[in-house]
């Protein structure tokens, strides 16, 4: 495993592959979500001896663009479709009371503003469990009125 890897040579500081919303609030969808967060719970008991933080973003801005990453010049994903499908002009409202609904806040952040965000943190002495940033912060129910202005 990588967390035993850099243990092992002494690396100071780790940061998981990972960008999206905040542990304690993804939902599990595969094994891939909980594989996730054994890693989470490892970089947590090694703590004592190195550093890490998850870095916490919301949804990419670049994530609706018409053509989605392959447009921005990022891989080669289509146009986003999670939480909004822009070409099929669909939306999925989490129906979960605990988030809200169409009244849930959803956070977005572009990619050049994460990546700043990520180089900065560098600097900082200590890194907590978490650090977050957002551009933007929107109920669900607006976003859904942004998209439907876009789309008509």
């Amino acid at each position: 495993m990588l967390i035993e890897a850099c243990l092992k040579v002494g690396v100071v500081r780790f940061a998981p592959s990972e960008f999206e919303g905040p542990p304690a609030r993804r939902p599990i969808f595969s094994d891939g979500g909980r594989d996730k967060l054994a890693v989470l719970h490892r970089l947590d008991e090694v703590r004592n001896y190195m550093q890490s933080t998850v870095f916490v973003c919301g949804m990419l801005y670049e994530t609706f663009a018409p053509g989605g990453w392959a447009s921005c010049g990022g891989g080669g994903w289509d146009t986003g479709c999670f939480l909004l499908d822009m070409k099929k002009k669909t939306a999925t409202i989490p129906e979960d009371p605990q988030l809200g609904g169409a009244n849930s806040t959803v956070c977005f952040t572009s990619a050049e503003d994460v990546g700043r965000f990520v180089s900065s943190a560098l600097d900082l002495d200590y890194w907590p469990s978490e650090l977050r940033m957002w551009g933007e912060r929107l109920r669900m129910k607006d976003l859904i009125r942004i998209a439907e202005h876009i789309r008509g």
